[in-house]
């Protein structure tokens, strides 16, 4: 899967979903009834620093960490299911560079996690932004079209959204 060319699935999932998976746990676990990733929620601040999944199902998440897991709430407006983790302890500094968009950054160990969920390998996309593979990261056409941005570029995907890290916002 080329998940970083997937215009379906927004940064903030690309990046923090596989947090609060199981180790073994791949894109392919997710259900379909997955919607996006958020890491607060407008109207409660209880909720700020904690990793919440949208789903259109009540139903666990299955290959979700339990160890994590601390309540799903019912949005009305939205028809949506939030099921809220707190921050593994082991990935809380990924998560602040996975915020900054500073992807090279990352740990070893959640890059290594990262290409294993979206079973990607260190030919693809994916393994170039997380590892500043120019050739990799980008298509020839966009190297060429944005030559002068990409030589000083201190990552080669945009970080997430506002709108993504914080669910309630308007306009979602």
């Amino acid at each position: 899967m080329d998940v970083i060319n997937d215009i379906g699935l927004d940064t903030a999932s690309k990046f923090i979903l596989p947090m609060v998976m199981k180790k073994d746990a791949t894109y392919k676990d997710v259900p379909k009834t997955f919607a996006r990733t958020h890491i607060s929620i407008f109207d409660k601040p209880e909720f700020d620093d904690h990793i919440i999944l949208v789903s259109s199902s009540p139903k666990d998440l299955p290959k979700c960490r339990r160890d994590l897991s601390l309540r799903g709430i019912y949005e009305e407006k939205d028809k949506a299911h939030l099921h809220i983790f707190e921050i593994p302890t082991e990935y809380e500094d990924d998560l602040y560079k996975i915020v900054g968009g500073d992807y090279p950054q990352l740990s070893e160990e959640y890059k290594r996690r990262l290409l294993s969920f979206w079973q990607e390998d260190n030919n693809s996309p994916l393994y170039g932004v997380l590892y500043h593979v120019l050739k990799l990261a980008l298509s020839h056409n966009t190297i060429m079209q944005n030559l002068y941005e990409v030589q000083y570029a201190k990552g080669y995907h945009n970080k997430p959204t506002i709108r993504e890290l914080i669910y309630g916002i308007r306009g979602e």
